[in-house]
């Protein structure tokens, strides 16, 4: 019988949750920034950057400029 490895997989709630916290992570290192320099800064695309910032601000997480 041969050995079983453990392999990680993601979804999309981990990925989500990861996004989240890259984001979260660059507004803290940055500062005040914008949502475009957020997703030029960590990759992500425009509308994944505005949708999360949108649930942070809602979560009391972040503000509006």
């Amino acid at each position: 019988m041969s050995a079983l490895r453990r392999l990680a997989g993601t979804n999309l709630q981990t990925s989500g949750d990861h996004n989240q916290r890259v984001v979260l992570h660059c507004i803290r290192v940055n500062s005040e920034t914008t949502k475009s320099d957020i997703a030029r800064i960590t990759g992500l695309t425009h509308p994944a950057v505005a949708n999360i910032c949108r649930r942070l601000i809602g979560d009391g997480l972040g503000r509006r400029r």
